[in-house]
């Protein structure tokens, strides 16, 4: 064999060489942060789990749950599971909330719970007003919570309200408004009551009504006596 079949067979043996190094050294790379080691390298990005939000924009028919989650699970007496302990009452931590609409539609927004009767046109006001997140609104979404003459959907989005402002004295009567006719108002209620506690009772808003009773006597019981019985 001459020098240039030599050359030649060095060459390809060189080749060889470095590609298996390369398959070996990717074959042995950690995978992607939140990406688990059976779909690393399998082209899959890194599985995101999406944080359910707050504030729903979506229109339940009256008396229905649409939808909405109560939260919590409860025993088969009806008594509440064990309350979960969160990292302490949510209006102790305000500061990262930021109004995610324009001074404009906030201002069109009270223009129109002023002078429309409409209740989509009412509900998609207070919805503005609750992503505004501003506690100067405290006094009218309490109001227009507690006001059973409006709309059951506009009220729900009020009670969500008070929870996202950190209106922690409104849990009197957001646990009233848990024993609501309208099950998207029960379910908004105990959502915002427990946003501002930081505990989870196990209410569950589509319960029957001896059930969710139970468990909001055992709230009153272990609440201070304002929660039973809130100022007019």
């Amino acid at each position: 064999m001459g020098i240039k079949g030599l050359v030649i067979i060095i060459i390809l043996a060189a080749l060889v060489a470095g590609g298996l190094f390369i398959a070996f050294r990717e074959s042995n790379k950690p995978p992607l942060p939140g990406q688990s080691v059976e779909s690393a390298g399998e082209g899959e990005g890194p599985e995101v789990e999406a944080a359910a939000p707050v504030v729903s924009g979506d229109r339940a028919p009256s008396g229905r749950s649409g939808g909405i989650s109560a939260g919590g699970g409860s025993t088969a007496s009806g008594s509440p599971s064990q309350p979960m302990a969160s990292s302490g009452p949510r209006d102790q931590r305000m500061a990262h909330l930021q109004s995610s609409v324009t001074a404009e539609e906030v201002a069109q927004a009270h223009r129109n719970l002023d002078t429309s009767t409409d209740p989509l046109v009412r509900e998609k006001a207070m919805h503005t007003l609750v992503n505004d997140r501003e506690k100067a609104n405290r006094d009218l979404f309490l109001a227009t919570l507690r006001d059973k003459s409006e709309d059951p959907n506009t009220r729900a989005q009020a009670a969500t309200g008070l929870g996202l402002i950190g209106a922690i004295e409104t849990v009197p009567y957001l646990l009233q408004a848990m024993d609501d006719d309208n099950v998207r108002i029960r379910a908004r209620a105990y959502s915002a009551f427990r946003y501002l506690t930081g505990v989870d009772y196990g209410f569950k808003a589509d319960s029957p009504r001896e059930q969710r009773l139970k468990i909001l006597e055992s709230i009153y019981q272990l609440g201070p006596p304002s929660w039973r019985n809130p100022p007019e």
